[in-house]
């Protein structure tokens, strides 16, 4: 029995829509999960537009005022943090290691870290002296993602527990 051409090119044709439907599902439920619109803020843990999300007017000014003195200044501290971390990498990932390398290269990423946390603890900090309380708390509590929040089914999860 043979089939038609027409018919294997239908059949090619269907298949390749279901494909690209469920390959478009899977990157739907992905940036819905993960909120591809905080993901820049993905190695801090600050969101600062969730949190600017529950002030109103005058007081998001305020606050925007506060990150932009700071912005310039906190992008360079990022960007030695993460030049020091590629430098970290390429000396864990040489040839022949050095120790004394590493080790320096090492304390330049803690210290450069510290930087980056010492210029967001400042930013807060600020952030919470020109807010009042009742606002705080809801400003700080949207700005700081739960795990649970984000990732509520794996909240009661074990890894690496075996139900053996």
């Amino acid at each position: 029995m043979k089939m038609g051409k027409t018919r294997v090119l239908t059949i090619l044709l269907i298949a390749s829509i279901g494909l690209n439907i469920a390959g478009a599902a899977f990157v739907g439920a992905q940036w819905y999960r993960y909120n591809v619109k905080s993901a820049r803020s993905g190695e801090l843990t600050f969101d600062r537009r969730a949190a600017l999300s529950s002030l109103e007017k005058s007081e998001k000014k305020q606050i925007r005022a506060i990150w932009n003195y700071h912005k310039p200044y906190f992008k360079d501290e990022v960007r030695d943090f993460r030049e020091a971390k590629r430098i970290l990498s390429d000396s864990l990932s040489a040839e022949n290691l050095d120790d004394t390398e590493i080790k320096e290269a090492f304390d330049v990423l803690i210290s450069s870290r510290q930087n980056v946390e010492k210029r967001l603890f400042t930013i807060l900090y600020e952030s919470a002296r020109l807010l009042p309380p009742e606002k705080r708390e809801t400003f700080f509590n949207r700005g700081f993602k739960r795990w649970s929040d984000r990732h509520h089914k794996f909240k009661d999860h074990k890894f690496g527990d075996k139900d053996d």
